[in-house]
This record gives C-alpha cells, sequence and structure tokens, in this order.
C-alpha cells in the first residue's frame, strides 16, 4: 500500500492527520540545528489524564535518554502538541527550538485557521530538542 492508498483508507475511517505542512514547517531547520548527528526522534508519547502527575511521562523520557545514548545518538527530537509534556521536556533539559502558535497557524490545504479552537491550556507545537 503506497502513502496516498493509506492516507486514503485512513481518512474513510474518520481519522484525521495533523497536517503534514504544520509539522514541515515546524521541522524545516533541524538540519541547521543538529546537522548530520546521530539523533533520536520521539514521535508520539502520552499518558492516560488518569494517570497524570505521577511521574509517568518523566520516567519515560529518562528511559529514552537512555536507549537514545545506547544506540549511540547525540540528540533526542520531539515534535509536543501538549502543553504538560512541554513542561516536562524543559525541566529535563529539552530546548524549544522552533514553534507554531495554534491559534495562528493558517493551513494551505484547507484555506482556514483549523486551530484556532484548540482548548486551553495547549497554545501551541513546539520542536523540542535535548543534546545528550
Amino acid at each position: 500500500m503506497d502513502e496516498a492508498e493509506w492516507k486514503e483508507e485512513f481518512k474513510e475511517k474518520g481519522c484525521t492527520l495533523i497536517p503534514g505542512k504544520l509539522l514541515s514547517t515546524l521541522n524545516e531547520d533541524l538540519g541547521k540545528i543538529i546537522g548530520s548527528k546521530l539523533y533520536l526522534r520521539v514521535s508520539i508519547s502520552t499518558v492516560k489524564p488518569s494517570y497524570g502527575r505521577m511521574g509517568i511521562m518523566s520516567g519515560l523520557r529518562k528511559r529514552i535518554e537512555l536507549v537514545a545514548k545506547d544506540l549511540g545518538c547525540e540528540f533526542i527530537v520531539s515534535e509536543s502538541t501538549s502543553l504538560y509534556t512541554q513542561r516536562i521536556a524543559s525541566k529535563l533539559g529539552y530546548t524549544t527550538e522552533n514553534e507554531i502558535k495554534y491559534s495562528g497557524y493558517f493551513d494551505p490545504l484547507s484555506g482556514t485557521y483549523i486551530f484556532k479552537h484548540i482548548p486551553a491550556p495547549h497554545q501551541s507545537v513546539k520542536l523540542l530538542v535535548k543534546s545528550i
């Protein structure tokens, strides 16, 4: 199944994709930040809300760092859409290398401000990088 086919199947099931343009824009300067060095990318990390504030995400991020070191990576890269994950990452030494505010993001594919109704406290997607 090629990319177009799986995207169509995904849409038919009622699922939506975060517009690729948003993440492409967020990551456009990644090469300038890390160069050609080896890095581990964290695509999605989440904790069930009822398990929040138990240190699970912090523990998960610390474990990810051990795995990255074991693999010989020099950086960990993550896109974060949640204020809570952004705060945890900041406490663990990640730096914000790029940020796109939801309220101001105009999606060129739909021609609308598709994220203008994201509920507080989530305000932006951030590109987070940690040198290890």
